[in-house]
């Protein structure tokens, strides 16, 4: 009784301070993340340790290895917070670089009473690169969970069910029968079932029936190399624009990235300063300087204010995405321009050509009904997300008679939506026999 008393006095004296501070960089004890420190209980910049954050994130840009960050802070001697003998853990470098906090907002949820705070703490690491950071880490992390497969597959990490938003999986198996003949299946299918047993947790997805890995990847890179060799958009850009004026490209995003980083902290400023009000309003009603109910109304105009600001804060973080992702596509049309005809290409360089332009590929159910009048699924449909909108794009020209006037581009969409695909869907019982066991 003792114990939790003590525990419940604790916490209600956080969540004091957490309403007081709302919007400050108040620290409510324990170990500082690395790279900061507490003076005087509020949040500061341990200007040594942060500049090893910064050296973390370049790092992990440059190498993506988690185990090359650990090497990198060990032979320098940087010393761990908690690791034993001071060594790094790669799951401490993993949640460091998945730490929103460095980029100067640190939120905490209060169980107790389902509320969550914001903290404005300094800035260590820009949003831009953070978000950057954000994809690789799960692109990394999209790759580990296939570590363990003894195969590679060509869409594996694009595919994802539109019937329960689960990923996609592989397999390869190789087996031989009785009378010496070798198979091989080979198939693509929702992990939803995998994933209801581990958790628990019933997804009802319909998406009962597996893609062949084959067939699949065939019929989806024929699509993406006809967007491709269809899309005025992208021969116009890399003729002109992307390849010409590469450097300029360049130095404009970054022009905008700085813009839109300066915005950031702007938003962050004025969302510090409405929960600032809003805890002043509810001090003054607690202590009877004002009317409760007026109180109320105000801080209800406050709230509607303060997600909007959170709201244009997404919409900010959504355009410096949008940024990086046409700076890799710069560098992505700058390497494959002169190889539109990916035919001939290796597995690692189709793989490679699909992640510079697919972000991702939706697994569709197609029902219908079977012979004996049930309605089942009896196929896949696919919609295949492009980073860019040359979907159906087009040239308008200024004069249809006098093509010499010259003509602009009108932009397509992102979505290729296939319609059911013959041939791709997985047939029960069929595998694909490779040779007879000689001997």
């Amino acid at each position: 009784y003792d114990n939790q008393t003590r525990a419940e006095r604790s916490q209600r004296g956080k969540i004091e301070r957490l309403r007081r501070g709302a919007g400050t960089n108040v620290f409510l004890g324990g170990t500082a993340l690395f790279g900061y420190k507490s003076v005087d209980k509020h949040w500061h910049i341990n200007e040594e340790e942060a500049d090893w954050v910064r050296k973390i994130f370049d790092h992990y840009e440059e190498t993506l290895s988690l185990r090359a960050v650990k090497t990198l802070l060990e032979n320098n001697g940087v010393e761990s917070r908690r690791g034993h003998f001071g060594l790094w853990n790669t799951a401490t470098l993993h949640n460091m670089l998945t730490n929103k906090t460095y980029t100067g907002i640190h939120e905490i949820y209060v169980k107790k009473i389902d509320q969550k705070f914001t903290l404005k703490v300094d800035k260590i690491i820009s949003v831009s690169q953070f978000n950057r950071v954000q994809k690789l880490v799960n692109r990394h992390n999209s790759r580990k969970n296939q570590g363990n497969q003894k195969h590679e597959s060509l869409l594996g990490e694009f595919l994802k069910c539109g019937s329960c938003s689960t990923k996609f999986g592989s397999e390869v198996k190789k087996r031989a029968r009785s009378d010496g003949t070798r198979f091989d299946t080979k198939k693509y299918f929702c992990m939803s079932k995998n994933y209801d047993w581990r958790d628990g947790h019933e997804r009802n997805c319909i998406n009962k029936k597996s893609l062949d890995m084959d067939a699949t990847d065939i019929a989806i890179s024929d699509r993406v190399k006809q967007v491709v060799s269809n899309s005025v958009l992208l021969k116009e850009q890399t003729k002109k624009e992307l390849l010409d004026k590469q450097s300029q490209v360049k130095a404009d995003v970054e022009a905008q990235r700085l813009r839109l980083e300066e915005k950031c902290q702007r938003i962050q400023r004025e969302i510090e300063n409405i929960e600032n009000q809003i805890v002043d309003l509810e001090v003054d009603a607690g202590l009877g300087k004002r009317d409760r109910n007026v109180v109320r109304k105000v801080i209800s105009r406050y709230e509607q204010a303060l997600e909007m600001q959170h709201k244009e804060y997404v919409s900010v973080e959504l355009e410096l995405e949008s940024l990086d992702e046409n700076l890799v596509w710069v560098d992505w049309v700058e390497k494959f321009s002169e190889q539109m005809n990916v035919s001939t290409r290796s597995f690692k360089q189709r793989r490679e050509f699909l992640r510079g332009l697919v972000d991702e590929i939706t697994v569709h159910t197609e029902m219908g009904e079977n012979r004996d009048g049930e309605i089942v699924q009896v196929g896949h449909s696919f919609d295949v997300i492009f980073k860019m909108q040359i979907v159906n794009d087009r040239l308008i020209y200024h004069d249809k008679d006098r093509k010499s006037d010259g003509y602009e581009t009108k932009n397509g969409k992102k979505r290729l939506s296939t319609g059911k695909i013959e041939g791709v869907t997985a047939l029960k019982g069929i595998r694909k026999t490779l040779k007879k066991k000689v001997g």
